[in-house]
């Protein structure tokens, strides 16, 4: 074979698998993020959201920290949170209209901060769905297993 039909062979290969990956990704639901934020004096525990089928599940939250929680879908639908927190008379809320797609075209996070009776929603840019949020991610979590590794 030829030099130059190797060369039309292999970016042949090439095109297919970019094209492959394009469509796969059309295909795949809209990913958003959920940052749950605890402004409260007492951990959150047992916090649970849903979505539609999906159930997200979170370790303890102690005060002043966060969670990043991770769902996708098309459409709109209500986000059920779920939670038990000492002090605190809420145990949930439903947000009636989460929207993974809309988030995610905006490159943005939902943000709900729980306060003692009361909760908090807003929007914040996603660092994570960017590119270099993605790279940074992907270097963190590759340094992370480095340092765990016996």
């Amino acid at each position: 074979m030829s030099r130059p039909n190797r060369r039309l062979i292999v970016l042949g290969v090439v095109l297919v698998l970019v094209l492959a990956e394009v469509a796969l990704n059309a295909l795949h639901a809209p990913m958003a993020r959920v940052q749950v934020v605890n402004e409260g004096i007492t951990p959150i525990e047992d916090l649970r959201l849903t979505f539609g089928g999906a159930e997200a599940l979170a370790p303890p939250i102690q005060p002043g920290e966060s969670v990043h929680l991770s769902f996708s879908g098309w459409k709109r639908r209500p986000l059920t949170v779920k939670f038990r927190q000492e002090g605190n008379p809420m145990t949930g809320f439903e947000l009636p209209e989460f929207d993974p797609s809309y988030l995610s075209e905006g490159r943005a996070k939902l943000v709900i901060t729980v306060k003692p009776g009361a909760f908090e929603r807003g929007q914040e840019e996603d660092a994570a769905t960017t590119p270099r949020g993605r790279v940074l991610g992907a270097v963190g979590r590759w340094l992370d297993q480095a340092l765990k590794a016996p």
